[in-house]
């Protein structure tokens, strides 16, 4: 329950700072406290973070991280997707790259954008 109310509270400050642009720092920050929640470790959070941000940009991110742990939610909550100009195209090319780089991020790392089934 504990990881559900702090992915909540994740969620929450990203729909907060949609209109914004938030720094970098903490969009990267949100990230580890979602796979954090997630059950990942400080550490390999930290090495998601950083693979993450190589490979996708600030806007993305925070789709990516409102989504988290569960990469087939990419573009929910809508409100976050439409606040920041994606298309419904656009969130579905999303959905497929961070699908498709969840496994080589939790080979990198020891965890992923997803939780491991």
């Amino acid at each position: 329950m504990t990881g559900i109310m702090q992915g909540a509270g994740v969620v929450a400050a990203l729909l907060m700072t949609a209109q914004s642009d938030p720094d970098p720092e903490a969009v990267r920050g949100a990230l580890v406290e979602a796979c954090e929640a997630a059950g990942g470790s400080p550490g390999a959070c930290a090495c998601v973070s950083r693979e993450t941000s190589s490979r996708f940009n600030e806007r993305q991110m925070r789709v990516i991280v409102a989504a988290m742990p569960d990469m087939q939610r990419v573009g929910e909550p809508q409100a976050l997707a439409d606040e920041l100009g994606f298309s419904f195209d656009q969130i579905l090319n999303l959905r497929q790259r961070a699908l498709r780089a969840d496994p080589v991020i939790r080979s990198a790392c020891g965890a992923g954008l997803s939780r491991k089934d």
